[in-house]
């Protein structure tokens, strides 16, 4: 299914999906990592990776957003269980 073919209630304006969930991260990803492999697909906008408040340590997730759907889908499909720092990312689109 397209990015823009997401299921809509009539009368409302289609979703424009942007930004992916990213999981399964190592606790050593950097975001600066992030950025470098997911520029691969395309133009982004922000990355973050959420951290522990007290221990400041990586939970093991991050989002990374996109510009262009067509981008975010692309990285979507590309790069889905991607090894990085030893372990397989994996990405799906991020639910608000």
């Amino acid at each position: 299914m397209a990015a823009t073919e997401a299921n809509v209630v009539p009368g409302q304006l289609a979703p424009i999906l942007t930004a992916l969930y990213v999981g399964d991260l190592d606790g050593s990803v950097t975001e600066e990592e992030l950025l470098r492999l997911f520029n691969q697909a395309g133009d982004v906008v922000s990355v973050k990776i959420c951290m522990d408040e007290i221990n400041q340590r990586s939970l093991g997730y991050g989002y990374v957003n996109y510009r262009n759907p067509d981008e975010a889908e692309k990285a979507l499909n590309v790069l889905n269980f991607t090894r990085l720092n030893g372990k397989c990312i994996r990405i799906a689109y991020s639910n608000k």
